[in-house]
Parts: C-alpha cells; structure tokens; sequence
C-alpha cells in the first residue's frame, strides 16, 4: 500500500507526534504492516521520510518540478493519504481533489 501524508511546512514536530498516532490507528485498524511511504525529494524534513525512517518503512521518492506537480502525483498514485490540515490553500483543495476521486485516507485539522 502506497501512504502519503499531505501538510505545510510549519510546526513539523507536534505533526509527527499526530501522524505517528495516525499511523499506528491505521496499522491497527487495517492490520496492515507493509506501507511504503510516497515522498518528495526536496525536503529531507518531510514527515513521511521521518516517520518511515523511524519505523523501518520502505520511502519511494517521487520527482516533481514544483510542489503543485507533486501534489498532483501524490494525489495519483497514493492509496491512503493523511491530511494534516492547517489552513494552507494548497492542501485544502488537494484534500478536495482525493475526496472526489473516492480514495481513502485520513485528515487531522490542526486548531
């Protein structure tokens, strides 16, 4: 299974704190172990690089020519996607593109 989480830049430790949380429920709902976190190469603080790193998960890094194309790839090819929503304009209309492409996933609102 191909997880992606989709958030900004800000406040990256309290994020992992909520996506590691996240994933354990998806893990334990799904009973699934065998995740392969989608990435971006740009960011070496991304969350999902963090987060497998952490947890022993393979990373398959995906190249895109700016973070709209990114999103867009992510959108594509991910089947579970986690939402960490902020209030950034990119990420809410992202969430709405994989809403109503019925895929699942998961959004966590930030207050």
């Amino acid at each position: 299974m191909f997880v992606s989480v989709v958030t900004s830049h800000q406040e990256q430790d309290k994020k992992y704190i909520l996506l590691d949380e996240q994933m354990n429920k998806l893990i334990e709902d799904s009973g699934c172990y065998l995740f392969t976190m989608l990435c971006g190469q740009q960011e070496e603080t991304e969350l999902g690089k963090r987060w497998a790193a952490v947890n022993g998960a393979p990373v398959r890094y995906l190249k895109a020519s700016s973070s709209a194309d990114l999103l867009g790839q992510l959108i594509k090819k991910s089947d579970y996607i986690i939402f960490i929503l902020d209030g950034a304009a990119a990420i809410n209309n992202a969430f709405m593109k994989y809403k109503n492409l019925g895929k699942h996933g998961s959004v966590i609102r930030l207050k």
